[in-house]
C-alpha cells in the first residue's frame, strides 16, 4: 500500500486578460497531509 498520494485540483482563473492556472495538490506522506500550491500565470 502506497502512502503518498497527490490529488491535484486544477482551476483556471481569467483576469482581465491574464489567465492564471492554480493547482492544488494533497499530498500524504508518513500520515501527514501536505497542501502544495501552485500559481502558474500564463500569457496570451
Amino acid at each position: 500500500m502506497n502512502n503518498e498520494y497527490d490529488i491535484p485540483f486544477v482551476v483556471t482563473l481569467h483576469m482581465k486578460n491574464t489567465y492564471a492556472v492554480l493547482r492544488v495538490h494533497v499530498i500524504k506522506i508518513e500520515g501527514q497531509p501536505y497542501v502544495l500550491l501552485q500559481l502558474e500565470p500564463l500569457m496570451n
